[in-house]
């Protein structure tokens, strides 16, 4: 993938207007989902993932044969400690329920595979979810990683040592940890204060602890937690073709959705009914917002049928309603992909940015959002810093830590849980700055502060993360990307060493244009079921549509005609089709007049041959309807979402053209961008719209449940 491109401008927002901030944090937030997107993709995350799954089951699994009352076989155990790693809880995002597949399917040795969320989602079942959902204590029945260690260093019968060497856990960093937690008087102090919060209870994973722990970072942990407000998620839906937009990797799964077909409930309703009916003409926005005021009423959603020269009719609108649930799979017409007609169902769980957000007259907002560029979402993740923490304590072997820490981040960025900041800067409070190494943990003085890590590779690794992070989103982003092994991607720099799709593209059209741009009669086209003369169409889109500078001023044909080939503005000029006297280039002048965008801001006249593979993709899955652009955002950043939505199509018109798939002429159902929910890109209001009661703001020591259970 080559799109988004690092946003790098917010200094110029802020300076004009400290509070104009939304079109920043909407770059910022597409570019941090696009980067978690391609992390999900990678064989060292998914690896990553997988390794500490196994490692996780063989601790819980021999901890649980020891600990057994009766004598228990291995096989035994093994099958008890794999339910720690399932939920049927369908209001957390990831959860597979009791999926056919068990173990063999999470371990890797099924046919399917699972997904990096999937994988992770089971690891934070196993690590703490299971444990914190019950009320009882700790037992050896209450499978999790989080039993386990408190078993063996807050049970006094127990030899600690002996037992975290028998499972080769980080003895070191977890013996001076626990006795920080038992016996570190400012801790106890508190526990006292704030009994009711749990943030500093005599816990493994309660964050109050583990960022006191830290002691130089404790500050921003208060400071965050100040900034905290609730959001009511309340008519904030997503919708499953929003998973699958984000990219490839990012779909819901063939688990996942087995898992929700099955759930009982669903957005705490019993059920959905969807009703058609049939109209000519579309819902107005005000019409919808009317009749989604109806009783029991969810959402309205108009339905649309493009014809094969391009014509858009409505077919009618679909109302979703709540009604008693039937033994029918009411997620079985969810859309299969973002241009099937659905109707598609709410899921049922709340992302981060639904359901928690920064006070933005914080300090803490100011600090990092303001000052330093970075989009804030719902505070510093407790989930990775316990994640990794628990990665830490099971000594996974031959799995480095910064590919577990990618892993977090390709869990959480993509669904917009946590933001790049608020997951790296978790993950290094959890490491322990080296500034509080070999401070002591208790008045004894038995123990010292241990970094969380005890390789020294991993360290330095995570380290340079933190470091880079502390330089602000424009230089951080680029430098973040090269420490994650992606390619950091400059709009005018081709990569020649190992050639992305979208270059590919480009160097096949403009090879093809520069030798056929005066010849009488094309040679064969080099992309495949599009014709030679449609090759020549895109080119001459490529060139034209950054020329627009002004949709309500397009240019001459004398300017057009100076640059482009013959042939380039022959196919431009061409009527679209013997019924209709349009040809492309005033189809293109209305429909950019009718977005409301300028041309460079979809196709950067910038030579790096974006352009040319945005058009691409624009052409290969639209053709006179442009159904790919009508289905991308349409906030007031738009022009990012038809960026992307073109740039994606161009690697999937590579990959379909290779294999000689491309349908590009045939019919689509498009529902518009807003009824279809592309409510991840419509966030750019992450930090407001919170309470202005100061009593719901938080206050320092508060613990403030997220959707994932996390502090």
């Amino acid at each position: 993938m080559t799109t988004p491109l690092p946003p790098y401008k917010y200094a110029g927002i802020y300076a004009l207007d400290p509070h104009t901030d939304a079109g920043w944090q909407a770059m910022a937030s597409v570019y941090e989902q696009d980067l978690g997107a391609r992390l999900a993709m990678r064989d060292e995350v998914k690896t990553a993932a997988q390794a500490t799954i196994i490692r996780m089951y063989d601790v819980l699994a021999q901890d649980y044969q020891h600990n057994s009352k009766t004598p228990l076989s291995m096989e035994k155990a093994r099958e008890k400690a794999a339910t720690a790693f399932f939920a049927d809880d369908p209001k957390s995002a990831g959860q597979i329920g009791s999926y056919t597949g068990g173990m063999a399917y999470l371990t890797g040795q099924a046919a399917e595979k699972p997904t990096v969320r999937e994988m992770m989602t089971a690891l934070f079942n196993a690590a703490y979810f299971a444990s914190n959902s019950r009320k009882d204590k700790a037992s050896s029945e209450d499978i999790s990683l989080k039993n386990t260690v408190q078993r063996i260093y807050f049970n006094s019968s127990t030899t600690p040592e002996r037992d975290a060497q028998t499972l080769d856990l980080n003895h070191a960093y977890l013996a001076s940890y626990t006795d920080y937690l038992t016996n570190n008087t400012t801790l106890n102090a508190l526990r006292k204060l704030f009994t009711k919060q749990h943030a500093f209870d005599k816990d493994v994973f309660a964050l109050g602890s583990l960022a006191l722990y830290s002691s130089s970072h404790y500050k921003e942990y208060q400071l965050c937690q100040i900034a905290r407000g609730w959001r009511d998620p309340q008519g904030k839906y997503t919708y499953p073709a929003d998973y699958l937009r984000l990219g490839s990797g990012t779909g819901l799964s063939a688990a996942e959705r087995d898992h929700l077909g099955k759930a009982a409930t669903i957005l705490l309703l019993e059920g959905f009914d969807a009703t058609f009916t049939q109209n000519d003409e579309s819902l107005k926005p005000e019409q919808i917002a009317d009749m989604k005021t109806k009783c029991n009423v969810i959402d309205v959603q108009n339905s649309y049928w493009y014809d094969p020269d391009g014509t858009k009719r409505c077919l009618g609108y679909v109302t979703i309603t709540a009604k008693q649930i039937t033994t029918e799979n009411v997620r079985a017409s969810d859309l299969d992909h973002a241009a099937a007609a659905g109707p598609e169902y709410p899921l049922p769980w709340s992302e981060g940015w639904k359901s928690l957000g920064i006070n933005p007259g914080s300090l803490w907002y100011k600090e990092y959002c303001l000052n330093r560029g970075y989009p804030l979402i719902a505070g510093l993740s407790g989930t990775a810093a316990r994640m990794f923490s628990a990665f830490a304590w099971l000594n996974v072997p031959n799995c480095p830590a910064l590919d577990f820490a990618k892993a977090l981040l390709a869990w959480m960025l993509p669904t917009r849980d946590h933001s790049l900041y608020e997951i790296l800067k978790a993950i290094h409070i959890a490491t322990l700055n080296t500034k509080n190494q070999n401070e002591t943990t208790s008045p004894s003085g038995q123990y010292r502060k241990q970094r969380l890590l005890p390789h020294p590779i991993d360290n330095t690794e995570i380290d340079a993360l933190s470091a880079a992070l502390k330089q602000g989103a424009a230089p951080a982003y680029p430098a973040i990307e090269k420490l994650l092994g992606l390619m950091t991607r400059d709009p005018n720099i081709l990569d020649t060493s190992t050639p992305d799709p979208l270059s590919i593209i480009t160097q096949k059209i403009n090879t093809y244009v520069a030798e056929n741009g005066s010849k009488r009669k094309l040679d064969q086209s080099p992309l495949g079921d599009i014709n030679g003369e449609d090759v020549m169409l895109i080119s001459a889109m490529a060139k034209y549509i950054p020329m627009v500078d002004d949709p309500n001023n397009p240019p001459s044909k004398d300017r057009i005609q100076e640059e482009m080939n013959p042939r380039e503005f022959d196919a431009l000029n061409r009527l679209l089709n013997d019924e209709t006297e349009i040809t492309r280039v005033e189809e293109i002048n209305r429909w950019l007049k009718r977005m409301g965008v300028a041309g460079p801001d979809i196709a950067p006249p910038d030579g790096s041959g974006f352009a040319v593979a945005s058009v691409c993709g624009i052409y290969a899955y639209t053709t006179a309807t442009y159904a790919l652009i009508n289905s991308a955002d349409k906030s007031p950043n738009r022009f990012d979402g038809i960026r992307d939505a073109a740039l994606r199509g161009a690697n999937k018109a590579l990959d379909d053209l290779e294999k000689g798939t491309v349908t590009y002429s045939t019919c689509v159902t498009v529902m518009e961008s807003d009824e279809l929910g592309g409510y991840f890109d419509k966030a750019a209001d992450a930090c407001y719209g919170l309470s202005k009661d100061p009593t719901k703001k938080g206050s320092g020591e508060k613990s403030q449940e997220g959707p994932r259970g996390e502090n």
